[in-house]
């Protein structure tokens, strides 16, 4: 099985997240997502981005059979301003895993007529 590595660089003092994924492909400086035929693949590598996040995978928020699988979000409070979503979603094209780092502001993602909402918190 293969090991992913994940590398997480943050600029100090920037609201730009500096994020380097070798093995992702990247929208810009901020997000990044990554397609996988295999669930297991897919499931093996998201929990290991949350893990080198500082994230638990919470058994409870996964539901396999559902096409948006798995969603978290969190806004630190050393930057109120910015959202990290982390999420897995089962698609035509195979597993999507995503994360973004965007202004902490209420989004709608749309992918292949799956839609997560994000509002934002006070």
């Amino acid at each position: 099985m293969k090991n992913l590595l994940f590398i997480l660089l943050l600029t100090t003092g920037s609201a730009k997240a500096q994020w380097v994924f070798p093995t992702f492909t990247n929208i810009g400086d901020t997000s990044f997502f990554r397609i996988e035929p295999n669930e297991e693949t897919a499931l093996l590598g998201f929990k290991n981005m949350l893990a080198i996040n500082g994230y638990e995978f919470d058994k409870k928020a996964f539901t396999p059979k559902d096409q948006i699988m798995y969603v978290i979000y969190d806004v630190r409070p050393s930057d109120p301003k910015h959202v990290y979503l982390f999420y897995l979603l089962r698609t035509r094209n195979g597993y999507e895993a995503w994360y973004d780092y965007r202004t902490n502001q209420d989004c709608v993602i749309n992918k292949e007529e799956l839609i997560i909402t994000y509002e934002r918190e006070n």
